[in-house]
């Protein structure tokens, strides 16, 4: 949640973000850092069993990540419209 309102701040110069829009934001961003831009070694040595399974992992990752990030904004609402009065 630092890291929202840090950029909360940081981005105010283009107009209001909500939570949605630095939960994108920061989804985007997390994908152009060096982990994902260094060159990635050559499969043709890995089996095709190996490099399903590998695959498999990944996309189970990405999964859990999009629905804990998906709960995380949905929880924001329901607090929101709580405070809001709305039942």
């Amino acid at each position: 949640m630092q890291l929202a309102d840090w950029l909360r701040e940081r981005l105010s110069r283009y107009g209001t973000a909500d939570i949605v829009e630095i939960h994108s934001y920061m989804w985007v961003v997390a994908y152009l850092g060096p982990a994902t831009t260094k060159k990635r070694r050559h499969r043709s040595t890995r089996g095709f069993e190996a490099e399903l399974v590998l695959r498999q992992k990944r996309a189970m990752e990405r999964e859990r990540r999009g629905l804990m990030g998906e709960r995380h904004v949905f929880d924001h609402e329901i607090n929101r419209l709580n405070r809001l009065g709305a039942r």
